[in-house]
Parts: C-alpha cells; sequence; structure tokens
C-alpha cells in the first residue's frame, strides 16, 4: 500500500462500502491482510472487528472443508471412483499453500461421466442431499449443466459433483481426461488428493474465470498469482493445448485481465499473441469495465456469459441451438407434464425459448436478444 492509499484512509472512506465490495468480489482476506500491515490503525474500530470475525470464521470454515475433503476422497478411493478436487481448500493449498488464504463456499469434485450415477449414490451414503429433484428429474432438466449440487445440513457442507467443466455444447481450454489421466498429488495431512497440475490450472481458471465474464476478483486475482508466480512455466503451450479445444482466447483474455485490472504482466511468449488479437482486445476492454462499473459480464446475452467461451461462430451457433431444445428446470416449472410426457418438452422449449426473445426485443426493442 503507498503513501497515496494512507493519505486517503486518513482522510476518510467509506469502509462500510469498501467491506461489502470486497465481501462481493470474495476478498475480505486481501482487504485484511493490506490493512493489518500497512494501515491498520486507520481502520474504524468496527471496520477491524468485522474483518477479524470474518477472518476468524473463515479459518475455522476451512479446516471443515478440508477435514470433509479428506473424508470425501477416502470415500471415493474406496468406492474405485477416481475424482479430481478443485476449486476449495485444494486451490487455496496449491496456489497459495494455505488452506485459508481464499474464500469458498463449497467443494468441487470433478468425475468422469460414466461415475456420475455412482459418485452420487456415495455422496448421498455420505450424508449428502441434492434439492433440485430426484434423479430422473436432474438427468432430464440439469444434466446440460454438467454439475449438481449437493448439501449436508448436518455439517453445514456443500458439494458440487461436476462431470464436465461448462454447459453442453460449449468448448473449454482442459478436458475431463487430461485433468484425470495425470493429476498432481496434494497432501492434506495424511490424505494424498488428486488435483489439476499448474499447466492444467492455467487453462482450469482462464476457463472458468472466461466463462463467468470475470465478474468476481478472487477468480482473477487467483489467475494472477498463477502467472506471476509461475513464470517459467511453458505458457506457449497452455496456450496451444488450450487453442487445440478451440479455447485459446480464454488463456490471453484471462492474461489480459491480470494485466489491465491487477497490473500483472502477462508472460513474455503471449504478448504478441494477445495484441496481436482484435477480440481478446476487445473483450478485455468490455469485460474490464464491467468489473470495475459492477454491471453483469452477460450483457445483453441475458445469463449467457457461457458463450464467451467460443471464439469460433460454429461453436456459438452450436451452443444456441442446443440451449433452444434442451428442456430446463424452468421449462418444467413453466408447464408441469407429467412424467410420461416429459419428451413433449423437447418440442415446446424452441417455441418458449422464441416467445421469451419476442418479448424481450419489445420491452427492449434496440438490443440484441
Amino acid at each position: 500500500m503507498c503513501s497515496s492509499d494512507l493519505n486517503s484512509l486518513k482522510a476518510g472512506i467509506d469502509h462500510r462500502r469498501l467491506y461489502d465490495l470486497a465481501a462481493l468480489h470474495g476478498v475480505r482476506l486481501c482487504l485484511y491482510q493490506c490493512f493489518s500491515s500497512a494501515a491498520w490503525n486507520d481502520v474504524p474500530p468496527d471496520a477491524r472487528h468485522e474483518l477479524e470475525e470474518f477472518r476468524r470464521s473463515h479459518q475455522a470454515r476451512s479446516l471443515l472443508f478440508a477435514s470433509e475433503l479428506k473424508r470425501l476422497a477416502v470415500l471415493f478411493v474406496a468406492g474405485g471412483i477416481p475424482f479430481i478436487s478443485f476449486k476449495g481448500p485444494a486451490l487455496s493449498f496449491a496456489l497459495y499453500g494455505d488452506l485459508a488464504q481464499r474464500e469458498y463456499n463449497d467443494l468441487d469434485i470433478l468425475v468422469s461421466r460414466e461415475h456420475v450415477d455412482d459418485a452420487q449414490r456415495l455422496l448421498e451414503d455420505a450424508g449428502y442431499r441434492n434439492r433440485q429433484g430426484d434423479r430422473l428429474f436432474r438427468r432430464m432438466f440439469l444434466s446440460h449443466q454438467r454439475q449438481f449440487r449437493f448439501d449436508c445440513e448436518e455439517l453445514a457442507t456443500a458439494v458440487d459433483l461436476h462431470w464436465d467443466l461448462t454447459s453442453i455444447g460449449l468448448p473449454f481450454p482442459v478436458t475431463v481426461d487430461e485433468l484425470l489421466d495425470s493429476p498432481q498429488r496434494l497432501s492434506l495431512g495424511n490424505t494424498v488428493l488428486s488435483a489439476p497440475d499448474d499447466g492444467e490450472l492455467a487453462r482450469l481458471l482462464a476457463g472458468h474465470g472466461t466463462k463467468e465474464g470475470w465478474l468476481y476478483l478472487k477468480w482473477l486475482r487467483d489467475f494472477a498469482v498463477l502467472v506471476d508466480g509461475k513464470r517459467d512455466l511453458d505458457w506457449t503451450k497452455i496456450h496451444y493445448a488450450a487453442e487445440r479445444q478451440h479455447a485459446g482466447d480464454t488463456v490471453l483474455v484471462a492474461c489480459g485481465m491480470a494485466q489491465e485490472v491487477l497490473g500483472i504482466p502477462p508472460p513474455g511468449s503471449l504478448e504478441s499473441p494477445l495484441r496481436s488479437s482484435t477480440r481478446v482486445r476487445a473483450l478485455v476492454g468490455e469485460l474490464s469495465r464491467r468489473l470495475r462499473r459492477g454491471e453483469p459480464a452477460s450483457g445483453r446475452a441475458g445469463n449467457l456469459s457461457d458463450i464467451l467461451l467460443c471464439q469460433r461462430k460454429i461453436d456459438r451457433i452450436l451452443f444456441m441451438a442446443l440451449m433452444a431444445i434442451h428442456p430446463t428446470a424452468s421449462d418444467h416449472a413453466a408447464l408441469r407434464l407429467p412424467e410420461p410426457l416429459w419428451p413433449l418438452y423437447y418440442v415446446a422449449r424452441p417455441f418458449r425459448v422464441g416467445a421469451n426473445l419476442l418479448a424481450a426485443r419489445r420491452r427492449h426493442p434496440r438490443q440484441e436478444p
């Protein structure tokens, strides 16, 4: 923190607003570290108390999540279900060497498609429940998301069970097979976890952040820490591997965002492709402006920010076509057909999508749907 920042603190800032923004972006721990190391006495007592209380509670929750992740890891290994742990305590430990150095509220576990049903049964036997409907309902209306959420009320923990890293029909810079075939080993106490290696993690973080429109600083911080701390990685190889999945732009966008927002220079080998891509530079400009203004990254596309993953027009067309025909939970909520008639949702879905787009045009005639 520079002297001008200290002067701003002494002159007075809206600490309530600052804390709320840090909470929104998942960087309260960063705010605590900045204040405690440079200007703690200039922070109002109630703001200091709130930050200290959050830090203590987060440390306790991190230990709980780590313990639960270890328990589930033992169960998955015993059940013969290969898995990858990413985000949550595994990512915090891999990136920061500390379970409590980043904010998270659940565990993320990735399995192959063939093990999804077994993994669901294992989580249910372990005390977790899915509140989104039974397995048949989830398979029909939620499978396009490629993830299901399970909650354990007794422990107040949650697991997002993934069998892919994005919605149906979208490219992604790293594949499930790559992650499962050659994982990095992380040791949490006496438990060994499978996690992405550094190159795969770079592609995963870049893809996830771009998919979500880089809406929150916590995701950008993670990628920036990786870039800044792992400049010896073969970033040309990382970009090329993402490009093979038709998602190379995600790595460039992530590097551009880290530079534009946080001042972290991109790896030297990616400076040229970053400068030469008109699409990437335009996305970085738009997404960084939206991040600073607190605007939804999806913009005119409603909740379809996932489409930012598509650098090829054919991928965008395929994704929109699949979303136009694949039934969702909102279709079931709008028209509750008995189970034997569920195939009719495939017929009704395109008409419902068309009606919604037409209504959006009428509400906002100058905007594209």
